[in-house]
């Protein structure tokens, strides 16, 4: 009889346990919730990382406050959530610069954002714009520029926002691609618009927002969208593909990832919370403002999205000799 007695206090016990744990599970989030931006406030990611944090909180009904923690080219950001714990308490929205690039060009990053980091949702997609001063290049489709190039090699300026960045990728990649050699010039300030526009650049390869304003006037000429589709902010410039040059993309794309071992259930609900409103008019139209593409996805899809990127720019980057260290 004790020994059955024992039985049912372990039973019972076992029961409770369980009951709690399902109930703290439910429970999430009883707290709010710290979405880590890892670049300045005030910047260009700075409106997106707001957007993100409001869509969260609606769906998953706590308040989530946006932190910016900038260095070393996201890192430190990164690197925090990287090691936080992965409650879902503590999440990362950024660019798949920082977790894919960042992990090729840094050998001590101090974690690693494929084992660290847990892969929620995709946010949207910028294809990259390439754009050039009609004074300084006599072309307006990507075949006169590579003819141009070829006929003056090594004398195109095009600007960068840095070594290892996604606009000096796209150049190399174009280079590759194209057979052409350039003059990449690394800028670290916003001067880079104010010289594209005076003539001391050239070209540069970016995201399209900033140049939007000067494309109607015909002081800038969009070249090609280094895309498989044509971006809906500018129907009327073909894309790379169009162009002859299948493999020449090169997409700003952004992301929301957690803390190591997310429980799966969370991770499903920030999920569901996020592709809601990339599926809502209202998200569209807030994403439409920045010429960027919503990209509703699964949390496999963007761990796969992450290893293809990686397999993508390893061999680029270290053909180029690329390094931040």
């Amino acid at each position: 009889m004790r020994f059955f007695h024992h039985c049912l206090r372990i039973a019972f016990a076992a029961a409770l346990g369980c009951t709690l744990g399902l109930a703290q599970a439910q429970a999430w989030p009883d707290k709010p919730i710290h979405l880590i931006f890892p670049y300045p406030a005030g910047g260009g990611g700075d409106p997106l990382a707001r957007m993100v944090g409001s869509a969260i909180s609606k769906g998953v009904g706590q308040p989530v406050l946006v932190d910016f923690m900038p260095g070393a080219n996201g890192s430190i950001g990164t690197g925090f959530v990287a090691r936080a714990p992965g409650d879902g308490y503590t999440l990362l929205f950024t660019s798949g610069t920082t977790v894919v690039q960042n992990k090729l060009l840094r050998k001590n990053l101090g974690y690693d954002t494929e084992r660290d980091l847990t892969p929620i949702a995709r946010f949207a997609d910028q294809p990259m714009l390439v754009v050039v001063n009609p004074a300084k290049v006599p072309a307006t489709n990507l075949q006169q520029l590579v003819a141009y190039a070829k006929a003056n090699p090594g004398k195109l300026n095009v600007s960068t926002p840095g070594v290892g960045s996604l606009g000096q990728l796209a150049a190399v990649l174009l280079e590759r691609q194209a057979g052409v050699k350039v003059n990449l010039i690394p800028y670290n300030t916003g001067k880079r618009l104010i010289d594209l526009l005076s003539g001391d650049i050239d070209m540069t390869i970016d995201p399209p927002t900033p140049y939007l304003p000067y494309l109607p006037t015909g002081k800038l000429v969009p070249i090609a969208v280094m895309s498989t589709a044509r971006s809906e902010t500018l129907p009327n410039v073909p894309t790379t593909v169009e162009a002859g040059y299948p493999q020449m993309i090169t997409t700003a794309w952004f992301g929301v990832w957690g803390g190591r071992d997310m429980p799966r259930d969370v991770v499903l609900k920030i999920n569901a919370a996020m592709n809601e409103f990339l599926a809502s008019a209202d998200g569209r139209a807030q994403l439409a403002r920045y010429a960027l593409v919503p990209t509703p996805t699964t949390p496999d899809a963007l761990r796969e999205q992450v290893r293809q990127e990686l397999e993508k720019w390893a061999p680029i980057i270290r053909d180029a000799n690329i390094s931040i260290d």
